[in-house]
């Protein structure tokens, strides 16, 4: 995660330039790790309060809405919730959030065809026939998610 200055607009309106991390955590999902996009945002009392986290979908993806991440982007995490300094860290909230998006991926491809299918189009080497296979991953472990990388992995 790399360190950077960005507004960010708080609910009532207001505007604040905040110190970010942004940037991708590996995330293990069936045995496959993958780079899912981040921002924290840390707040001017930090580390006395949690940052504002969020999960930043690349132009090739959507949110998967869940307990933990809402449309908006934003993260939800008893870790989160339950903050004390000094015991929770940013490297603690990271491993929170490792665990959580490998049990429940935040993000899934956009692909023009319909939604949620169970079963991915294979083209390529030996299936150019656009016949269907059973879904699996188009990517090996430690791959960035991309928009020729991802198809409807989380789903």
């Amino acid at each position: 995660l790399k360190p950077n200055l960005q507004p960010h607009i708080f609910n009532d309106g207001s505007r604040k330039d905040l110190l970010t991390l942004k940037g991708t955590i590996p995330v293990t999902y069936r045995r496959a790790t993958y780079n899912i996009p981040v921002c924290l945002y840390l707040m001017e009392t930090h580390p006395l309060n949690p940052p504002l986290c969020y999960v930043r979908p690349t132009a090739s993806m959507e949110i998967k809405v869940g307990k933990h991440v809402d449309s908006s982007g934003r993260v939800y995490l008893p870790y989160l919730h339950e903050w004390s300094h000094p015991e929770s860290d940013l490297l603690g909230l990271i491993e929170v959030m490792r665990i959580v998006f490998g049990q429940e991926p935040p993000v899934f491809s956009k692909t023009p065809s319909s939604r949620r299918h169970s079963q991915v189009t294979i083209r390529g080497p030996g299936r150019s026939d656009g016949r269907t296979q059973p879904s699996r991953s188009p990517v090996g472990p430690n791959t960035q998610l991309t928009d020729r990388h991802l198809t409807r992995i989380f789903n």
